[in-house]
Formats: structure tokens, sequence, C-alpha cells
């Protein structure tokens, strides 16, 4: 008994957060990390759930209406939450009532405006069954735009341990209601039912993990400042909004909801490790990076150990989705889904090349060049935009998945460089970081396939683990072969890892 209370104590001291900014910021990584996993665990498991009970038109024709919805809250995103954690005082609440007051207005606006556009929604994607989801969607906006404004300070102050609960909160909401109303109905209405109870709860859930309490007040002067930085993350959202959501409107529009809820599903299944990597390291580097804006050393280092730790573990979760994906989709989904499975395939070669990328963002947006970013993506929607709807016509939802490929293999390179040049890097190092990596999930990856080719009539449900357990043990493998010949990095971040948690006893 005792040493399972001594274990308890342990474990505590290692997740409550230090004093320093390293300490704090490897304390929000692995916040970051456990919240992520039990996020998408629980997400993943609903969406599978419900994948068990509808058919891909009832996924396509939600998509449909979440794309809309995602729309309008994208092309007006004014990036206050991200200018007030960049600001340099800790204390910044005299700009919060401002926020509020501009983000309910915001919200009620957005509400609005989908209400009365539903039935032109409906039209266009030629699905009048839309209509009523987008009017109950409509109430999601103005529910945003209640939330608590205190909260951007769970992560301007690196309380990453309390900002896990407020957004774990709201997906536990979203499984409980989702399972329970899909099991129920066996209609879209769970995935609606679903967004709608993860929206209430988060609401509630800002008020009680921060005493701020806002009032209707709008300070023109203070409103400024923070425009004055938001307008790049507004036109950056906007134009991510049109990359990475826009194809799914088009999908829709073009090929039908059918081929959108596929299309959708395989983008969303073959991104999910990569994003449970990149989301949570993201939201730790950006109030990092702004806390040492101007210590080149710092930044540097910072930089490039994210990248070693988000290609280290998303290039192989890449390559054996691709591997596994064809055993995936069968085995748990049904035949009905087989048609996502190259679509899934060519998805998470782009999700593998994306991950690097991942780590520029939050750069740049600490130095005070969100331009970078808002640029990239001008040039990344430059390149989407000819090529998609000759791809669709020809090769269907695979063809612009291919395109979304294309636009990273030219992007990824250039954000790199810009920021390797921005922390005065070297772009070999760089290229010596991501080597190894690549290396070691080629390894993996020929001896899955020589596995997976060998085990003919075995069970779907008993190969894919089994084709899983192979490529862990042979990946670690072979990272610990690179890391004992040439050094790949991995002891400096262990020993900060190992300082951390000494500091911690």
């Amino acid at each position: 008994m005792s040493r399972g209370r001594a274990v308890l104590r342990r474990l505590r001291s290692i997740l409550t957060p230090g004093s320093g900014v390293t300490d704090r910021t490897v304390t929000g990584g692995v916040w970051m990390g456990l919240n992520n996993v039990a996020d998408r665990a629980l997400q993943l498991g609903t969406i599978l759930f419900l994948a068990g009970l509808l058919s891909p038109a009832a996924f396509g024709l939600y998509g449909i209406a979440l794309v809309v919805q995602s729309a309008l809250q994208r092309l007006s995103q004014l990036g206050l939450d991200t200018a007030l954690i960049r600001r340099r005082e800790s204390d910044v609440d005299r700009y919060l009532d401002t926020v509020w007051t501009v983000e309910l207005g915001r919200g009620l606006l957005l509400g609005t405006v989908l209400y009365a556009a539903a039935p032109l929604v409906g039209s266009v994607f030629g699905e009048p069954r839309v209509v009523s989801l987008l009017r109950v969607l409509a109430l999601t906006p103005v529910l945003d735009g209640l939330r608590n404004p205190g909260v951007v300070y769970l992560v301007k102050d690196l309380e990453f341990h309390r900002d896990a609960a407020y957004k774990l909160s709201n997906r536990v909401a979203y499984t409980l209601v989702g399972v329970g109303v899909g099991y129920a109905t066996r209609s879209v209405w769970a995935l609606v039912a679903a967004m709608l109870a993860a929206q209430c709860t988060s609401l509630v859930v800002s008020y009680l993990v921060h005493d701020y309490r806002p009032w209707l007040r709008f300070d023109f002067a203070a409103a400024r400042e923070l425009f004055e930085y938001g307008r790049w993350i507004f036109t950056s959202e906007g134009l991510m909004f049109l990359i990475n959501e826009g194809d799914d409107a088009f999908v829709g529009w073009l090929l039908g909801s059918a081929t959108l809820g596929i299309y959708q599903l395989s983008y969303r299944l073959s991104n999910a490790p990569t994003t449970e990597i990149t989301h949570p390291i993201q939201q730790v580097l950006f109030p990092a990076y702004a806390k040492v804006q101007d210590d080149d050393a710092s930044l540097r280092q910072g930089y490039y150990t994210s990248v070693r730790v988000i290609t280290l573990l998303s290039f192989p979760a890449a390559v054996g989705i691709v591997l596994v994906g064809p055993v995936f989709v069968p085995a748990l989904l049904g035949g009905e889904w087989l048609p996502m499975v190259v679509p899934m395939q060519v998805f998470a070669v782009y999700a593998g090349l994306r991950s690097f990328r991942s780590a520029t963002v939050p750069l740049f947006r600490a130095i005070d060049r969100p331009d970078y970013d808002t640029k990239i993506r001008l040039l990344k929607l430059a390149l989407l935009a000819p090529f998609v709807y000759p791809a669709a016509s020809a090769f269907g939802a695979t063809g612009v998945a291919l395109v979304i490929l294309g636009h990273t293999v030219v992007v990824a390179p250039i954000a790199s460089y810009l920021a390797v040049r921005s922390v005065d890097g070297r772009l070999t190092t760089l290229g010596r970081i991501l080597s190894y990596p690549a290396i070691a999930s080629g390894a993996m990856g020929v001896v899955v396939y020589l596995v997976r080719e060998r085990l003919v009539g075995v069970p779907s449900l008993v190969e894919l683990p089994l084709l899983v357990l192979v490529g862990v043990i042979t990946y670690g493998a072979a990272v610990a072969a690179l890391e004992q010949r040439f050094g790949i990095g991995l002891a400096p971040i262990y020993r900060t890892f190992q300082d951390w948690v000494a500091g911690t006893a």
C-alpha cells in the first residue's frame, strides 16, 4: 500500500509544472501528449463506432454541414487569443472584456448567417437534408462566442495540465452523446448531437477552470493593438480553410455526399497519428517560443529538437498506415468503406511530409513573422486551385488527395528554409535530422511489407495487430542502431527528460 502511494506521489510530482520555461515546456508537452492520446482515442473510437452504424453518405451529409460551419468560423477568425499569448506582459486582463465582446458579436453574426444560408447551401450541394442540420449547428458559433476569455491564461502561463482537463472535457461529452444517440437512432443526428454536447461542455468548463468573469465592454485602443497582430492570423486562417477544407467542399459538390464521407474519413484516419504528435507539440511550442523570442540560440535549439521529436514519431506512423491500410479498412469498417484505402495511403504520405512543417507555424508566430505563414499558404492555394478539378474529374477522391500531396512536396521545403534562416541555423543540420527517421522508417516498411505478403489466410483482426507489433519492434531496433552508430540526437533529449524527471523528485 505504501509503495502504491509512493508511486502516486512520484507521478504527481512529475506532472506538476516547475518554475522554469524548460521545465514547464516539458511538463506541458507531457500533459498535451496525454490529452491528445486520450482525445484522439475517444474521437477515433466514436468515429469508428458510428462508421459501423452509418453509411458513407450519412458521414458526407454531416461533412457538408461541417464544412459550411467551419468556413464561416475560419474565414472570420480574428487571431485574438494568439495575439494575447504572444504579448510579453503576463497580465492581459485589460484586453479580455474587449475580446469577449468581439467574439460574442462574431458568434451571434455567424449563427444568424448560418441559419439564414441553410436553404442556399442545400440547393448548391443538391442535399435538402443538410438544411435542418445547419440550422441546429447555427448554435455552435454562439456557444463558442460565450466562452470565458480567461482560458487564454492556461496556455499563456504554460498551465497545460489545466488546459488538458478543459479540452478533454468536451471530447468526453462528444463521445458519450455521440455513441448514445448513434446507438439509439442510427442517424446522422448522432454527429450533430455530439458536436452540440461538446460545445456546451466547453462553455461551462471554461468558467470552472478560470475565475475571470467577462463583461460587455469594448476598448478601441486595446482592440486595435490586438487586431494589428491578429490581421495576419485572420488572413492565414482564411487561407488555411481554403487549403484544408476547401477540397472537402469541392468533393461534396462535384462527387456527392457518399464520396465526401469516404474522402473525409480517409483523411482523418490517415492523419490521426501525425496529428497526435504534432498538435500537442505545436500547442506547447508557441508559448514557449514566445517566452524566448529574442534569444536566437534558444529558438534554434527548440526548433531542431521539435523537428527531431516530431519526425522520429510521425515518419514511421505514415509508413505504417500505407502498409496496414488495406488490412485495417476491411477489418474494422467493412466492405462499404473499401474505396477509402488508396486515398488513405496517399494522405498518409502527405501527413508524414507536413509533420515537420508543423514546427514552423508556432515559430513564425512567436518571432512576429506570421506573414511568413500567410504567404506560404497563399502559395499552397495557388498550387492547389488549378489542379483540383481535373484531378477529381479523372481520378475521384484519390485524384484530389494526390493534389494535396503535391503542393506539400513543394511547400514544405520552402517553409523549412524560412524557419532555419529565422533561427540562424543550417539546412545541412535540418537535412541530417530528417534523414535518420526516414532511413529507419524505410527499413521498417520493407520488413512489414515482407511479413504482410507472407501472412496468407490469416484473419484480418489477427494480421493487423501482428503487423503493428512487427513495425514497432523493427523501427525501435533501427533507431537504436542509428543512435549507437551516428548519435542521431536521442541522447540529449533523453538527458533533458531525465533531468526534468530528477528535478521533480
